[in-house]
């Protein structure tokens, strides 16, 4: 470490002020010159193998407890879902639809520890009303990743991404 030495004339530094301020500066940055900034101190130094391996920085994915609400269907496969018409789901404590209920477009669902499961819950879902409808185009879409999903999980976003070994939704609240 290089030292620096000053001398300072203390008759000539009372009587102007303004070198005073000046030197008090030089000072300063010599002083600051030998520090580690606090950063860089916190933070355990790396070696070259070290500096090889991945490190995940990502916090733990929140658990989704329950699907009760509105959502919106925000990407289907990993796709944002960029239809003329968009997709909302409603939800309670055990099941998701597709409104009109009387469409009959409804799955039951049981979430544990990042796990979930749908079922069917069959034709118009009990109700003795029935309405014909055309579903929006990647209804089926959604219906399939829903049936094969086995893991939920809220995304870096909030969202809930819903997804199996071969399809995957992702859910916005509303």
């Amino acid at each position: 470490m290089k030292q620096a030495l000053i001398n300072i004339d203390v008759q000539s530094s009372r009587s102007a002020p303004a070198p005073r301020l000046l030197i008090l500066f030089a000072c300063a940055a010599l002083t600051a010159c030998g520090q580690t900034p606090p950063e860089a101190a916190r933070q355990p130094r790396t070696t070259d193998s070290d500096a090889a391996a991945p490190v995940d920085r990502e916090a733990p994915a929140a658990t989704v407890a329950t699907l009760s609400g509105e959502w919106r269907v925000a990407a289907i496969d990993g796709r944002s879902l960029d239809e003329p018409v968009g997709i909302a789901i409603s939800g309670d404590e055990a099941s998701v639809w597709w409104e009109p209920a009387c469409a009959g477009v409804a799955r039951r669902y049981r979430i544990s520890s990042g796990s979930v499961s749908f079922s069917s819950i069959g034709a118009n879902g009990g109700r003795k009303e029935v309405c014909e409808i055309a579903p929006p185009p990647r209804l089926d879409d959604v219906l399939r990743a829903l049936d094969e999903a086995d893991t939920i999980a809220r995304t870096p976003s909030n969202g809930v991404r819903i997804s199996g070994t071969r399809h995957d939704v992702t859910l916005f609240s509303q």
